[in-house]
């Protein structure tokens, strides 16, 4: 339904770029309205799965308001179908966002307990990608790194601190570089 309406805002308003601005399912809408842009005669659920796009969407530029998802650096868009309660991810290259702003005064409205929740969000993602099967040499350093400084500022963050707070940008974004290329498991799923 967000895809849909964002959509005909695009269209409406003669949009050439798309900005997500929010959590990792305002950014994976603004990645979904991009593939819908450059694939008009394809259902979003047709598009589901990997490697489906094939095209090069509009400018996409993502804004994280949250410190945990990665969506500003992944290749995935996961969707909920609001009829179905069906949730699924499109999962190909051209969703990757063009610009990510990582500015750390977007989240100070963000509730202690989303601070918590999603910067454990990204400490999940770096772990899984440093165990997963598919790790190697490029991801192993960026999922460690994340996991630092995830237990490093994840405390201080919490209690609105801007340095902690703008860490935890940078260690999401890590941990998103890692598992868009060693992958996750269960746990993120579950």
């Amino acid at each position: 339904v967000n895809v849909r309406e964002a959509l005909e805002l695009y269209h409406k308003e003669g949009c050439d770029a798309i900005i997500g601005f929010g959590g990792g399912s305002s950014m994976d809408c603004a990645k979904a309205v991009g593939a819908c842009a450059v694939k008009p005669n394809q259902s979003l659920a047709q598009m589901k799965g990997i490697l489906k796009v094939h095209k090069k969407l509009p400018l996409l530029m993502a804004v994280p308001t949250t410190a945990g998802t990665g969506s500003e650096t992944t290749l995935a868009a996961v969707i909920t179908d609001a009829d179905t309660r069906y949730k699924y991810a499109i999962n190909d290259f051209p969703l990757i966002p063009r610009y990510a702003v990582l500015d750390p005064k977007v989240t100070l409205s963000l509730p202690p307990f989303i601070t918590a929740t999603t910067g454990m969000d990204a400490l999940t993602h770096a772990i899984e990608a440093y165990v997963s099967t598919l790790n190697g040499p490029f991801t192993d350093p960026l999922a460690l790194q994340a996991i630092e400084m995830v237990l490093d500022y994840l405390p201080a963050s919490y209690h609105c601190d801007m340095v902690a707070r703008e860490q935890m940008h940078y260690a999401q974004c890590l941990a998103g570089m890692a598992f868009s290329n060693a992958l996750l498991g269960i746990v993120h799923s579950m």
